[in-house]
């Protein structure tokens, strides 16, 4: 990746606090530049006579505010990227380093040059601080703009990666570790003969993929490394009615070891009947028809499973991982239906189990409207009651995606889909959050974070 860079070097003097007049000052040259292609990350750069420990303090509009965390290991050569910061913002910055048990630091300001005008503008229309969950940052992944981004809670642009019109993303999770991003990259319009798994450090340091043709929508990362995609599975299949052989897309759980190795986990070719539906014949892959359109993947730990949405055919699929077999199947034509006067999903998105056990996702009302909904299941009838949803009161259209995740504090991130709109939610359904997008542009995966230093996710 080439990057440009745009440097203030400010010169001054180290200054010892505590015991400053035992030790003096030295002279010491501090570094700071803001990357061209990602202008809301600023770096830090000095250099020491002694090995020490450093950190930066920094924060807009001249007031410092915000800490990177310290070194681990005493060094002479302290590098630091700052995060958090808005465009055009006028950043204090004051870089401090600690030598057997004495502090020495020295200040300056950057102003961050504006952000790109091809970023798609955003507009808060509801904020209520006193209900929303405290996670202050959005990282998330954009269609129709094509970008994964972080952002503040107003809408301000902290991070992005600009895929360009050739390739999108659907799906993002934090790495182990707090300090990258994983998410996919295939080819946009749709085809399965391109795909990648992407590493991108946080601090921009770093960008590497994995080659994973076949590989679309969703993964699901495994506390060993392992990985597990949905990948298609494109076989022909003899149209009884015709006699012919069609070229049909079928999905299946595939992982890949951190030693390189796949391994084929499920596939739904042999284990569910081939039956054309009203998606059937929508061009979604250039390859053959859209049979299961598997659209969501996550794993369990507590129970080696994956969960796996297969959109076109109303399927939400529990997958023991050790065997490949079918534990149960959620559905109209599932082993689990739904009970007696809950409408059953349809073209569901995001499908995963919350805390207290029941599934959450988005689903289809009447074919055309997005809704978040929330399914009790009952083991003794088998049956699915919705016990939860939000989103009927609104005209909400949208042909793809959308997402529903229950929050720490009980509330629930949704998003729209191709509707364009995200919104945070209370139990009562109350609105205390949400931003739309520009026309054209809608949210995939959003999640909320605490830290950008640390990046966590509870699912």
């Amino acid at each position: 990746m080439v990057r440009t860079e745009t440097a203030l070097l400010i010169t001054g003097a180290m200054v010892f606090s505590g015991l400053a007049c035992t030790r003096g000052s030295a002279d010491f040259n501090l570094e700071i530049s803001t990357s061209e292609d990602m202008v809301t990350l600023i770096r830090a750069n000095w250099q020491t006579d002694q090995a020490g420990v450093s950190w930066v303090d920094f924060g807009r509009d001249g007031e410092l505010g915000f800490s990177t965390p310290q070194e681990e290991e005493p060094s002479t050569e302290h590098q630091f990227t700052l995060l958090g910061m808005h465009p055009l913002d006028n950043v204090a910055i004051e870089a401090f380093t600690q030598v057997d048990g004495l502090t020495m630091s020295v200040g300056g300001q950057v102003t961050i040059p504006n952000a790109p005008s091809s970023l798609p503008d955003l507009e808060v229309t509801v904020y209520d601080p006193e209900r929303m969950d405290a996670a202050p940052y959005v990282l998330g992944v954009t269609q129709g703009s094509n970008l994964i981004f972080g952002m503040d809670r107003e809408a301000n642009w902290l991070w992005y990666k600009d895929l360009g019109d050739d390739y999108c993303s659907f799906e993002l999770e934090p790495s182990p570790d707090g300090k990258s991003l994983f998410y996919n990259v295939f080819a946009y319009p749709f085809t399965t003969e391109m795909g990648a798994f992407a590493t991108h450090a946080f601090d921009d340091s770093q960008y590497d993929e994995i080659v994973t043709d076949g590989a679309h929508h969703s993964f699901a990362v495994l506390p060993d490394g392992t990985v597990g995609f949905i990948i298609a599975d494109i076989q022909d299949w003899l149209n009884p009615e015709t006699s012919k052989y069609e070229s049909v897309v079928g999905d299946t759980i595939t992982e890949l070891a951190p030693d390189g190795s796949w391994t084929e986990v499920y596939n739904t070719w042999g284990t569910l009947e081939v039956v054309p539906h009203d998606s059937w014949n929508v061009v979604f892959y250039t390859e053959g028809h859209d049979w299961t359109h598997g659209n969501s993947l996550y794993y369990y730990e507590d129970t080696n499973t994956y969960l796996l949405s297969l959109g076109n055919i109303d399927l939400v699929l529990e997958v023991d991982r050790a065997t490949g077999d079918i534990l149960r199947s959620f559905g109209p034509d599932g082993e689990y239906t739904f009970a007696e006067g809950t409408e059953p999903f349809d073209f569901q998105h995001d499908v995963h189990w919350t805390d207290d056990g029941n599934l959450i996702m988005t689903t289809m009302l009447d074919g055309t409207r997005i809704i978040a909904a929330e399914y009790s299941v009952d083991e003794s009838t088998k049956t699915m009651t919705r016990i939860w949803s939000h989103g009927e009161d609104d005209t909400f259209y949208a042909i793809a995606l959308g997402q529903a995740s229950r929050l720490p504090n009980g509330n629930t991130l949704v998003s729209f889909g191709t509707a364009g709109t995200m919104r945070e939610v209370t139990p009562e359904g109350d609105i205390v959050w949400e931003v739309q997008g520009d026309v054209g542009m809608w949210f995939s995966k959003v999640i909320l974070v605490d830290d950008l230093y640390n990046i966590q996710w509870e699912q």
